[in-house]
């Protein structure tokens, strides 16, 4: 046991010494909320992002573009050279970056069929093998959101496209929650480092709240229409020793660290969010993916639950990301943002806070109706999305 540990920690402390990876980015939070449960009739997505306070938070548009056959998506250098196809969808991104490199981890999109795709740490996994046949050529990382943002029609087609992805060069970090919407469905996708994942659809009457753990338990035996998986992701976690086979089988204990389940750092959060969404004190302490809503919830609701702090109880207004504290609006939140997806793509609306929320505020516009307004597009966002992980020292 001491030996995997020491492997496990090893393989984490590569993570970070490759990708960059700030452990500020362990408390953002991913809501989303069915069409019959929201005031507009459709999906809305809500996302804080928590990381290194230092970073810089840019925006623009990156239109449709032809690729030449040897084109590869766009990722870091030690990471596979994924063929990119002859055209790339149009997108709005949020680009988050240093001097020296893009942080692949802290970006968003919303592209012009009206699909968006932001990401949430889940945490530490019990899969940190170095082995070979977990990778090919070195796996696929920032090239996943971007391979959504770039062919994606809906949001069931991005899940196709990450879990595809995924089984066929393995993902490199460690686990991650894409939460991935259109006007119609929001999805999140739970990735493992390696080829397994699961998906599930928040179901239209519901609100779900992803706080940095892995939030899908039990699966059906095989895919329905609301949940996807890799085809092995039961039999592998049994052939690990993860999981005993007599036991019905729960995603998130049998590849979550079992020192991440249910921490107050993430399940407080969970708790007052979804308590907000619902109108009403929520105690379920099963944590479930999703949660019936009891009200109608519009997009301010959604902002007020991305920007509240609680009123009594003593806690922290802005706690750094391991304080006990139950707000999503938190000490390193460098961005807020909620999409209301519209009857079209073109009708989507956006509303953005840049740093903490409760007292920034948010902006709003329409993503994909140009031109954007000078401070949300400089018109050099394709420059800089394909010298994301160059240098860039003007940053300093």
């Amino acid at each position: 046991m001491k030996s995997t540990m020491k492997t496990c920690i090893a393989a984490v402390m590569s993570a970070v010494a490759v990708f960059g990876l700030a452990t500020d980015a362990e408390a953002c939070t991913a809501v989303l909320v069915g069409k019959d449960a929201s005031t507009t009739g459709r999906v809305i997505l809500g996302h804080n992002e928590d990381d290194d306070p230092s970073l810089v938070v840019r925006h623009g548009y990156v239109p449709p573009r032809e690729w030449p056959a040897e084109a590869t998506l766009v990722d870091h250098p030690d990471c596979a050279k994924v063929p990119r196809g002859p055209r790339s969808l149009g997108f709005f991104w949020t680009e988050v970056r240093d001097a020296k490199c893009g942080a692949g981890s802290a970006v968003s999109f919303v592209n012009e069929k009206g699909v968006a795709i932001v990401s949430d740490n889940a945490g530490p996994t019990k899969e940190c093998s170095p082995d070979a046949d977990v990778l090919t050529d070195g796996g696929i990382w920032f090239a996943l959101r971007l391979a959504v943002a770039e062919r994606a029609t809906s949001a069931r087609e991005a899940v196709e496209i990450i879990g595809s992805l995924v089984e066929k060069w393995g993902y490199r970090p460690a686990g991650r929650t894409y939460t991935v919407a259109d006007a119609e469905e929001g999805w999140m996708v739970q990735v493992v480092r390696g080829r397994r994942w699961v998906a599930m659809r928040c179901p239209d009457d519901a609100i779900a709240v992803m706080p940095n753990h892995y939030t899908i338990h039990a699966i059906p035996e095989s895919q329905t229409k609301d949940c996807l998986f890799s085809s092995d992701i039961v039999s592998y976690a049994v052939g690990k020793g993860w999981w005993p086979k007599e036991r019905e089988f729960d995603f998130a204990l049998a590849y979550q660290d079992p020192k991440w389940v249910k921490i107050p750092h993430n399940t407080r959060r969970q708790r007052y969010v979804t308590s907000l969404l619902l109108g009403k004190e929520w105690t379920d302490e099963s944590y479930p993916f999703s949660v019936k809503a009891a009200r109608r919830v519009s997009p301010d609701d959604v902002k007020a639950a991305l920007s509240a702090h609680p009123e009594s109880g003593g806690w922290l207004r802005h706690a750094s990301d391991f304080d006990e504290t139950p707000s999503a609006c938190r000490r390193h939140t460098i961005e807020s943002l909620v999409i209301a997806f519209g009857e079209s793509p073109a009708d989507c609306v956006a509303q953005i806070a840049g740093n903490r929320p409760c007292e920034k505020g948010y902006r709003t516009f329409k993503p994909l109706v140009h031109p954007l307004p000078r401070e949300l597009d400089d018109g050099n966002a394709p420059g800089r999305l394909d010298r994301f992980f160059l240098p860039e020292p003007a940053l300093r």
